[in-house]
């Protein structure tokens, strides 16, 4: 939240809100003038000013303005970030449908193009090299077996391959690494570091962890 006056010295407060907006930076303003002019309330409006007072302005009007201005910004904020999760929720499902149907018998799947299989599932895969696994968690507690999968998951997405999906069903994960092929190595590691943090990380009272790599 900016508050400025109108004239700033030598600079008017909407110069700089118009600099502001230009460069991108979502900023809400509360521009305060002793101008009761239309063309000045007028131009605030263009650039969206959250609002517009006249000096001399009262302590409560000021504090009801900065009030407006944070219930504003928190409801965009859960807007967007309701936004995002959807987008990841769906991205999530996306992801699942596509692997499920891979690893099926006589996948339709396998005979599309990569071109195709994004535009089917909503992907991003790249032609470039592609390596398949799986991770088998020898523990009884799901919800144990539901943790891990969820920091296998954060650990694929740290790495800098093209993209990654995974689909976790009761205790596998089934998962699909599409890359660079000089990544290999790279991906070997994660994953061993992936095993390292289980094993620091959960008490597994002697079960393992056991990872499937396809080799290249």
């Amino acid at each position: 939240i900016v508050i400025s006056d109108i004239q700033i010295g030598d600079i008017s407060g909407l110069d700089i809100i118009r600099q502001v907006r230009s460069s991108g930076l979502d900023t809400c303003f509360i521009v305060i003038s002793g101008y009761n002019y239309f063309d000045y309330a007028k131009q605030a409006i263009q650039y969206d000013v959250e609002n517009y007072l006249l000096k001399p302005i009262q302590k409560k009007e000021l504090k009801q303005a900065i009030k407006n201005a944070i219930l504003k910004i928190n409801d965009k904020r859960g807007k967007e970030e309701k936004i995002k999760t959807m987008s990841s929720q769906k991205r999530g499902r996306d992801e699942q449908l596509f692997l499920r149907e891979l690893w099926e018998e006589n996948s339709k799947s396998s005979s599309l193009s990569i071109a195709e299989i994004n535009k089917k599932y909503e992907l991003l895969f790249e032609d470039t090299f592609f390596t398949a696994g799986m991770v088998h968690f020898d523990e009884q507690s799901l919800r144990l077996c539901a943790q891990m999968a969820e920091h296998f998951r954060t650990i694929l997405e740290m790495t800098d391959f093209h993209y990654a999906v995974n689909y976790w069903e009761s205790r596998n994960v089934l998962f699909l690494i599409n890359c660079e092929s000089t990544e290999y190595e790279n991906l070997q590691k994660a994953l061993r570091g992936y095993l390292r943090q289980v094993e620091e990380a959960y008490v597994l009272e002697g079960r393992q962890v056991t990872i499937a790599l396809a080799s290249p």
